[in-house]
């Protein structure tokens, strides 16, 4: 969209866009421990067929991957319909993760959370100028507001063990 646009320091403009929208996060449990116990290529593929295929899967039901942070991927759909694609999208990428993904890890250790939230959210461009190949690496959508923050934090929360605490009298 043309009208987002990087901050113009000179005019003090800076181009942005509300949008109504769901998001999506999905996120690889205890990434840290599984990079550690298992051999570095081993990893380099789950990463990479990860990101693949929560990308795949997003696309059958209109999502648009905007944001693959290490084993964390962001989602966003278009606002017709956008909280039920969300939802039938976790489905999907849970299935995927579970049954596909999963299958070749002979522990079933490799775990997977996910979070959803609908509201209104802010998107605009954030950077620095930076010349030559670094160039893209130094700018990026940053998208702001309730949605990403709340599926992001459902996210954090999502399929890790409870912890309880001691009762003492």
């Amino acid at each position: 969209d043309v009208a987002i646009t990087f901050p113009n320091l000179d005019e003090g403009t800076q181009g942005v866009k509300l949008l109504r929208t769901a998001v999506l996060y999905v996120d690889m449990r205890r990434s840290t421990e599984l990079s550690l116990r298992h051999r570095k290529e081993t990893v380099a593929k789950l990463y990479s067929s990860f990101v693949r295929a929560m990308t795949r899967c997003a696309a059958v039901f209109g999502g648009e991957v905007r944001g693959i942070i290490g084993d964390r991927v962001m989602v966003l759909f278009e606002p017709k319909d956008c909280f039920t694609n969300a939802v039938e999208t976790a489905e999907l990428m849970h299935s995927v993760c579970s049954f596909v993904i999963n299958r070749h890890f002979k522990y079933g250790d490799v775990k997977f959370g996910f979070g959803i939230d609908y509201g209104s959210m802010l998107v605009t461009k954030t950077g620095i100028r930076k010349h030559g190949a670094a160039q893209q690496s130094y700018r990026s959508l940053v998208w702001l507001g309730r949605p990403a923050n709340v599926a992001s934090k459902l996210t954090d929360n999502a399929n890790k063990p409870q912890e309880t605490s001691k009762l003492t009298w």
